[in-house]
């Protein structure tokens, strides 16, 4: 009796150690894999805070183990729809460290006043009555009230294609863009500072983005229009029109005060941006002007050469042709004031552009071996 009475006792004990034990070990377990220190990797728009709200939501997913085992690979979260992946590892027991990979905004709209954004495949990610400079604001469109983390409510299924591979394609290029522009045939201008892009029709639009990026760096920090609407990738009908300035200028004031004309008195030195000439009927200007007026020979300054060679003009005093096309020189600056005098091609002041001649036919080939039709001032090749 003694002998079985004991032998219970030592069942007891061992039963009660062996619950002591892993009683312990699960204290361990909640205790130590509690997750404190929770980093995260690879966040820009959203706070780490919020990362971590939205993944640790119960008491598992609150343990450092099962944490890390759960995003042990990279994998999409469907909870958390602003994410592409998330992938999560132990640093300590009560330590994590998530990288996250965020959906990337492509664009931007404006509805009731707040700013929707959106990513390429037209998921609103954001509503918020913030601004984002990097991000390029679409007009022309309409849509029903938009919802977060549900697509953009726009009824033409055709312009929201068109509309989110342009802003991909933007994206991709590097350039910035302010805004992106539908008219009501659905034809595309895009907006980079003060540089207007006409894209014309969705066709094309990767080998139109694809030019725009080699052409960009030639025109940047220039205020025109730089027209793609009807490039295939295999044509070279491509023009940047550069904006004229408006007649309200002090020249243009000076003019009408001294002489009672109503023509603005305003030309273009040879790199094509405009100057104040002033000038009167004597071809006298005002102090600190230009002493010549359109269509008269200006006064050389500090930084024409002074003996720089006039050519012989036709019979009647004309260009032969149009005055202002556009042609590369041999430095690669895109010029605004060719012409072409006597057999050559000419800038505003009658000097000669370098790496610029005409040929036979009468074209003018630049130095980047464009021809152009003088006449026209459109390429003729």
């Amino acid at each position: 009796m003694d002998r079985r009475r004991k032998h219970r006792l030592t069942q007891m004990r061992i039963a009660i150690g062996a619950i002591l034990i892993v009683a312990l070990l699960i204290g361990i377990l909640v205790v130590g894999f509690h997750i404190r220190k929770f980093e995260v990797v690879g966040n820009t728009r959203h706070s780490a805070e919020e990362i971590r709200n939205d993944l640790v939501r119960d008491f598992a997913t609150g343990n450092s183990l099962y944490f890390s085992w759960k995003y042990r690979t990279p994998g999409e979260e469907p909870a958390v729809p602003y994410l592409n992946s998330v992938q999560a590892k132990m640093t300590a027991p009560g330590a994590v460290q998530v990288i996250v990979d965020e959906k990337k905004i492509v664009g931007g709209t404006t509805y009731g006043g707040t700013n929707i954004y959106f990513d390429e495949t037209g998921l609103v990610l954001e509503m918020t009555d913030t601004h984002y400079d990097d991000v390029p604001l679409v007009k022309g469109i309409t849509m029903d009230e938009p919802v977060l983390y549900q697509k953009l409510p726009v009824a033409n299924a055709a312009l929201l294609s068109t509309m989110l591979k342009v802003a991909s394609l933007m994206g991709q290029s590097g350039l910035i863009a302010d805004e992106i522009n539908f008219d009501e045939n659905l034809n595309i201008t895009v907006k980079v500072g003060d540089i207007l892009i006409e894209l014309g029709q969705d066709e094309y639009l990767a080998e139109k983005i694809s030019n725009l990026v080699t052409i960009y760096p030639k025109i940047a920090g220039q205020k025109g229009t730089l027209k793609l609407s009807s490039y295939t990738g295999k044509s070279d009908d491509i023009q940047f029109e550069e904006a004229r300035p408006e007649p309200e200028t002090e020249a243009w004031q000076w003019q009408q005060e001294s002489t009672g004309s109503e023509e603005p008195v305003y030309g273009f030195d040879e790199n094509g941006n405009p100057v104040e000439t002033g000038g009167n009927e004597n071809g006298a200007g005002t102090e600190g002007q230009g002493a010549a007026g359109i269509g008269a020979e200006p006064e050389p300054s500090g930084d024409e050469p002074q003996n720089a060679e006039q050519p012989e003009q036709t019979g009647n005093g004309e260009v032969v042709g149009v005055e202002g096309f556009m042609v590369f020189d041999s430095n690669g600056t895109l010029r605004y004031d060719a012409r072409v005098i006597n057999g050559q091609v000419l800038d505003a002041y009658g000097n000669p552009i370098s790496g610029c001649s005409v040929n036979e036919d009468g074209y003018v080939v630049d130095a980047y071996w464009n021809v152009i039709d003088p006449m026209t001032g459109t390429l003729a090749q």
